[in-house]
Formats: C-alpha cells, sequence, structure tokens
C-alpha cells in the first residue's frame, strides 16, 4: 500500500495542524449524484470504499482513500429565517427526510475507519442575497457548531452562500473545537479570500515572507466535467500554483483543479488514466467523484487509481509540488460541423406573455425538452440549438433536477442564459453566479419555461426565432495543449516525470535531462504505468504517445553526480527556470477556466 514520505526544503507557514501534508484522498458526492444525495446513498459509498476487492484483495481505503464528502443538497430549503435553512439561532436546518441524523451518518462513517466531511455555505438555495450581517455571523457560528456537534472530519466551504470570510471560518472551527480534533478545510471558488504571501516581522526582527492560506486545499479552476477540454483546462489553471519558483501549493495549502471524473462520463481508458497522473504530477487531492457502487464502472477504473507506484508519488512531497517543464500549444479545434440546419434557433428573451415563441415549451416523457416538435439539443463547445426531436439521440436527452437545473445525464453542465440576460443560451458550470438563478428554469403557463426574476436580473424565457442570435465575443486564448511535460522532485535524487500526449493523434513527447537538473548523460527509468523498469536513458527521455496517453516514469541517477550532493532539482539553473517560468505562463494562458488570473 501507499508510503507516505514527507521532506520539505522550506519552512511552511500554511495551517500547522497536521492535516494535508500530504494531497488529500477520498471521495465527494456531486459529480456522481449531484442533488440527488440522501443518507443511504452515502452509507452505500461507505461501503464501497471499504469493500475489499475480490482479485487484489485490497479496498480502496487500503490503497489511502479514506474520506467520505457530503455534498449540497442536504439542507431543508426555505425552511428558516427570510426563507434560508437557517433558524434563528444560526443553527442549519436539515432535511430529516432525505438525511434523518447527521450524527448517525458520521458515526456509520467513523465505524468503517472513514473520514466524514460535510459542505455550507450552500448553492442549491442559496441564502447569498437573504442573509445579512450580523445574522450571517451567527449562522456561521452554527454551522461550526453542527460541524462539532456531529463530528465531521473535514468542510467544503462553497462560494454561493453569505459568508466568505475564510480566515474567521478557520479561528472560528478552531476556537469551538479547541477539545475535538482539527477540521479539514476545503475551499471552493471563493475569491475573497486566496493564498498569497504576506510580509510579516520575526521575533528578531526581520522581515519574513509568509504565506496566508486559511484553509488545507483550495479550487483553482470552474467546476470539472466529464470532457477533455475541460480535465485540461483545468489541469492549466494548477501551473499559477505551482510555479518552479517558491510555489504557492505546499503541504497544508494544496491547490485544487478540482474532483476526478475517472470513471464518469465516456473518457476512454487513456484519457482516464492521464487525467488521473496529471492530477498526481501537481499534487492535486485526489477526490474520487464516480458511483463506487457500481462494480461494472470500478472494474474499467480499478487498475488506474489503484497503482500504488502512481500514488505514491502523489502522497511523496520532497522540495516541490510539480511543475511545468515544457509544451506545446496549437489552435483549439474546429467546432464539428452541425449535421444538417437547425430547424430554428434557441434563444431566451424578456418574459413576455403576448410572445407566442415562448409558449409550448415542456418536459417529454421520453427525457428530451422542446416546443411542438422541436427539441434542445446539445452541440460541441457547449452551443445549443432546436432540431426535430428525436429522443434516439443522446445529445438531445435531459435530466430536469427540483431546482430547475437542466442538465445533460452525467454531467452537470447546466442550460444558462449568456451573462444572464442573454440572448443566447449556452451550457455552463451548475450553480453559475449567486447559486445559479439564471440556470433554474421552471414551466409556466401556457408552457412559458423561464428562469426566474433576481435582485439584480429580470425574469427571461426561453424563445424560438428562425435566425442566428448575435454571437458573443470570443474569450480566452484560442489555443489547448498539444502535449506537455510535468516533473515533480522525489526523495534519492530522483524526479518523476509524466509526458503527456493531450492531442488527438499520436505524437512523440520528450524532455532533456538538463531541464530537469541531472548533470550526467543518462538516467534509469521506472515505468510506473507499466510498472517496469525501462532501458537507461540517453540525454533526452522520450516515449510516442497514443492520443490522449502518457507516461509516467520515475527517473533514478545513474551517474556520480546526480547520486550524491544537491537534488537535481534544485541544480536547475537560472537560464532553465527563466525558461520554464516562460512555459508555465504560456501554459497557465491556455485556459479560460482559471478562477485566478496571472498577476
Amino acid at each position: 500500500m501507499n508510503v507516505i514520505a514527507l521532506s520539505l526544503g522550506f519552512q511552511v507557514f500554511s495551517k500547522n495542524d497536521g492535516l494535508a501534508l500530504v494531497p488529500p484522498m477520498g471521495w465527494r458526492s456531486w459529480n456522481a449524484f449531484h442533488s440527488r444525495v440522501t443518507s443511504p446513498i452515502m452509507e452505500s459509498q461507505v461501503d464501497a470504499l471499504v469493500r475489499v476487492n475480490a482479485t487484489t484483495g485490497h479496498s480502496l481505503l487500503d490503497h489511502g482513500y479514506d474520506s467520505i464528502g457530503l455534498d449540497d443538497n442536504w439542507q431543508a430549503c426555505g425552511t428558516g429565517v427570510n426563507g434560508s435553512f437557517h433558524d434563528a439561532n444560526g443553527k442549519p436546518l436539515i432535511n430529516t427526510t432525505t438525511f434523518p441524523s447527521m450524527k448517525a451518518l458520521v458515526d456509520y462513517g467513523h465505524s468503517k475507519h472513514v473520514k466524514m466531511g460535510w459542505y455550507l455555505n450552500n448553492c442549491i438555495c442559496t441564502e447569498k442575497t437573504i442573509l445579512g450581517y450580523p445574522f450571517v455571523d451567527t449562522c456561521r457560528a452554527g454551522d461550526v457548531a453542527a460541524l462539532h456537534a456531529a463530528g465531521w472530519d473535514a468542510v467544503k466551504l462553497d462560494s454561493c452562500g453569505p459568508s466568505h470570510r475564510l480566515a474567521e471560518w478557520s479561528a472560528q472551527l478552531y476556537s469551538a473545537g479547541s477539545s475535538n480534533s482539527p477540521i479539514q478545510i476545503e475551499n471552493c471558488h471563493d475569491n475573497t479570500t486566496f493564498p498569497y504571501f504576506a510580509n510579516t516581522t520575526a521575533v528578531d526582527g526581520t522581515t519574513v515572507s509568509e504565506l496566508q492560506c486559511p484553509m488545507h486545499f483550495f479550487r483553482v479552476s470552474h467546476d470539472i466535467n466529464p470532457s477533455w477540454e475541460r480535465i485540461t483546462g483545468n489541469l492549466q489553471c494548477q501551473i499559477k500554483f505551482n510555479q518552479i519558483k517558491n510555489p504557492i501549493a505546499r503541504p497544508g495549502c494544496f491547490g485544487y483543479p478540482d474532483m476526478l471524473e475517472v470513471g464518469n462520463g465516456e473518457l476512454t481508458y487513456e484519457q482516464s488514466r492521464s487525467h488521473f497522473g496529471a492530477w498526481i504530477m501537481v499534487s492535486a487531492p485526489l477526490v474520487l467523484g464516480m458511483d463506487m457502487s457500481d462494480l461494472a464502472v470500478m472494474a474499467t477504473v480499478w487498475p488506474i487509481i489503484t497503482n500504488d507506484e502512481a500514488i505514491n508519488i502523489s502522497q511523496t512531497y520532497h522540495l516541490h509540488p510539480g511543475f511545468l517543464v515544457n509544451g506545446s500549444y496549437v489552435a483549439a479545434p474546429t467546432p464539428p460541423p452541425t449535421p444538417g440546419p437547425p430547424v430554428e434557433y434557441l434563444v431566451c428573451k424578456p418574459a413576455n406573455g403576448s410572445d407566442s415563441t415562448q409558449q409550448g415549451w415542456k418536459k417529454n416523457t421520453d427525457g428530451t425538452i422542446g416546443r411542438h416538435e422541436n427539441c434542445i439539443i446539445r452541440l460541441h463547445g457547449g452551443k445549443l440549438e432546436l432540431k426535430k426531436c428525436d429522443s434516439t439521440d443522446s445529445n438531445q436527452l435531459w435530466v430536469v433536477e427540483d431546482n430547475g437545473n437542466v442538465h445533460a445525464p452525467q454531467s452537470m453542465s447546466c442550460i444558462a442564459a449568456q451573462d444572464w440576460s442573454g440572448p443566447e443560451l449556452v451550457l455552463s458550470d451548475c450553480k453559475q453566479g449567486a447559486g445559479g438563478a439564471n440556470e433554474e428554469w421552471f414551466f409556466g403557463d401556457g408552457g412559458a419555461m423561464c428562469f426566474a426574476k433576481s435582485h439584480a436580473h429580470n425574469q427571461r424565457c426561453m424563445a424560438e426565432i428562425s435566425h442566428p442570435p448575435p454571437s458573443p465575443t470570443p474569450g480566452g486564448s484560442g489555443t489547448v495543449p498539444s502535449w506537455q511535460v510535468y516533473a515533480k522532485p522525489l526523495p534519492g535524487n530522483k524526479m518523476a516525470a509524466f509526458l503527456f500526449n493531450a492531442d488527438t493523434k499520436p505524437q512523440p513527447v520528450s524532455v532533456a535531462l538538463a531541464s530537469l537538473g541531472f548533470e550526467g548523460s543518462s538516467v534509469a527509468i521506472r515505468d510506473v504505468w507499466a510498472h517496469k523498469d525501462l532501458p537507461a536513458s540517453g540525454t533526452i527521455v522520450s516515449a510516442t504517445l497514443e492520443a490522449y496517453d502518457s507516461a509516467l516514469l520515475i527517473l533514478s541517477p545513474i551517474d556520480a553526480k546526480d547520486k550524491t550532493g544537491l537534488h537535481p532539482f534544485s541544480k536547475i539553473d537560472d537560464a532553465v527556470q527563466e525558461q520554464i517560468l516562460a512555459n508555465e505562463w504560456e501554459g497557465f494562458h491556455s485556459s479560460d477556466t482559471c478562477s485566478y488570473q496571472w498577476v
């Protein structure tokens, strides 16, 4: 099973409570179950985590996945003060139909030696616009009390609620729980409090730069989904925090490009393995998101997610969290042509009961949504159009959640009004904006399909027009990675190297030993995916990779100059470091899914 090693080349100024010294591992409910969570479902996932694989004789818990996280929709929406889910004393109100006892659920996990995580600052039935200060402080105190009362081990703090003061959350969790175990904090999208360096005065009067990180790991990107574009885009967002010089990501304060999508959607085996390897190489938390009780799904991904050689790289920290060495970028692919012209175009308009194009919308029993004979279809790149209804076309099938979210099966990209007012309708991360009011649709009189008026935006309804809507100004850099190389220092003067082909066609990917700090002319190579040793390299390590595939390698020194003295990482010369910084900047800016800017 995995062996955890920790070797630091710097003083750690993040939370000093012994938690998340290596990237956390576990499972969270949202990707598999979204808002459809219940206590029995959560218990079934606890059981699946500890279930022993009949072939290998080990469980996921044995491999290091030691936590289960409950996400959104545990709350009793609208039952509290001003339609919130907190009572007058700030106590969070739980939907006891789906979760009869949170304490019992947590105890169930603990009885199986599994840590249990909660979720706050909720997005479903958000309280952002209905609770104000000082009552927000009362509610935060109530949330903290409830966390400790039930015995939760961790909490995910989302950004849809009204309380965004992560430092206050952290301080309150610790003061309230002085007699309890510390609680692991995940910062999800809270961009008002994020890791940064600040100058402080040390005891001896000198000025030191300390990392301010009142959480244990933090989201760097938009919500993930099981598409190759989003997975690779989110990966680029991590680069900013893993720069070769003085990275922000470190023990107790790791960056997080969101949960793993291994086992979800229609990813190929190569895509899933590369996705897993990439998260390992940037020291991202390894949080599974599939239905672990689905034995058929688990059989397909088991060799990936239980590869102990790969997991050991994740769970070993030595000098650096892992960095982008080099890469090549190409123009973003042109969306494939739509199979035939659209019957009509789909837009949203200001609500107008006399507009016949806004009438007649309905959710059909076969899973399609449309008006008369035309149904909404998903196209490449998140575009939406109307075509003749055909329930055999999977791109016309939709799930409508109780809160009004409309998304594709096995995806949480929801139909939303572009920039709230439209007229274009797009697929966007569910829970967009202040709780996602522009993606919470309801069917009204005459078959109008609208989202509700919010505090800042007027109501909009779906409509059918015969001409294309005006195109929005394109965003992003217009490039995507073709191939990349990542590296991560390991003890014993070793380096993990990740050669990654992100492209649709096979191609060679290589890295020079000098770029990794090796001074010798050769290194020993261990192929982590294949669990075998390869012939020693020359001065270049290379592999020809199939589309979307990768090579995860451990490079060990052969030359005496590399075996002793400073770690190769510490010998990467200034000129190479400057080139790597330039490569990192380019990689980060190839993505338009990042939560932060590079400043």
